[in-house]
């Protein structure tokens, strides 16, 4: 039988942003949802195979699992700070291995391209999620949220880049290997990953 979890029930209490003024709260589990919301159509714009969709939607919803104990350190916090992320690497990964082996395999050590591309996936749907947050604090007139989206449009757009890279890569090696599986992406798929191209 499978019961809750009551320490991974705790990421609907830790409030992301802390340190920001805010008009809408986003819990860590709301997130997580959203992560794995984006990383889903990401593998339909990309038309991914069930394999990577399964690996990256799983390191998705588990991505932030660290945060029960840590709670929420965001990215701006990081940089400034950048001997945080190595403090808590440990924990993260102990974390993490401690809920799932495979998410740990994806997030920590990839070594498939399917791996690769799935852990590329979750950091730029991640990088989305907090796009849609700042986008919607503007939207309802915040402007504390000004630098952190104009941060987040640049990071976006490299976190893409390293996705496409990796996902050519993986296409490549397949076309090699079973002949072209090359594939067509519709317009309504650009509209809901936040390209225009």
């Amino acid at each position: 039988m499978i019961v809750g979890d009551g320490n991974v029930y705790k990421l609907s209490n830790i409030i992301r942003y802390s340190q920001l003024s805010k008009i809408k709260r986003e819990s860590v589990a709301e997130h997580s949802f959203y992560v794995s919301w984006f990383a889903n159509r990401l593998c339909t714009w990309y038309k991914l195979p069930d394999i990577i969709r399964l690996m990256a939607l799983e390191a998705a919803i588990l991505h932030d699992i660290p945060e029960v104990i840590t709670n929420d350190i965001t990215y701006d916090v990081k940089q400034m700070i950048p001997e945080v992320s190595g403090l808590l690497q440990p924990y993260e990964k102990a974390i993490i291995k401690e809920h799932s082996e495979r998410v740990y395999g994806i997030l920590f050590d990839p070594l498939s391209y399917e791996q690769q591309i799935a852990k590329a996936l979750v950091k730029h749907a991640d990088i989305l999620s907090v796009m849609q947050y700042c986008t919607n604090e503007e939207d309802l007139g915040n402007k504390s949220f000004i630098k952190l989206k104009q941060d987040t449009e640049t990071r976006i757009e490299k976190s893409k880049q390293k996705v496409e890279s990796l996902i050519e890569k993986w296409r490549n090696k397949n076309a090699k290997e079973h002949g072209d599986i090359s594939s067509k992406v519709t317009d309504e798929d650009q509209v809901w990953c936040g390209s225009s191209n």
